[in-house]
């Protein structure tokens, strides 16, 4: 995993994936994206604010969909780029590997110990 990426992927835990800013450079990348929502923002409280005649009202909340989808998947294309993956599949894998490898070295060292009343 390379530390100089500013952001992480999350793979198969409890959403299909998740990804969360690293260190200061991702979460400035993170706010700047953010903040690249405010005009489209304010461009529809303006437009709602107007007197909302038919076709024109239904064109710009047309457009802000528009707006809010390129803004969406423009952001995701970023991150995804940028971002290191951790599948968390092969965490979960090592984890339980990990545990059973603990506990047959448990009962191991318990039958040993065991064998060794016994003959005293």
């Amino acid at each position: 995993m390379r530390q100089d990426k500013p952001f992480i992927i999350y793979e198969g835990g409890a959403l299909p994936f998740m990804i969360v800013p690293r260190g200061w450079k991702g979460w400035s990348q993170f706010a700047i994206w953010l903040a690249l929502l405010a005009p489209l923002v304010l461009w529809l409280s303006n437009h709602m604010q107007t007197p909302q005649s038919g076709t024109d009202f239904g064109t710009g909340v047309f457009l802000f969909i528009i707006g809010l989808t390129v803004w969406l998947v423009s952001g995701f294309w970023w991150a995804i780029v940028r971002a290191d993956v951790i599948r968390m599949v092969e965490i979960r894998r090592q984890k339980q590997y990990a545990r059973r490898k603990l506990a047959r070295e448990q009962a191991r060292a318990e039958a040993q110990s065991q064998a060794i009343q016994q003959n005293a």
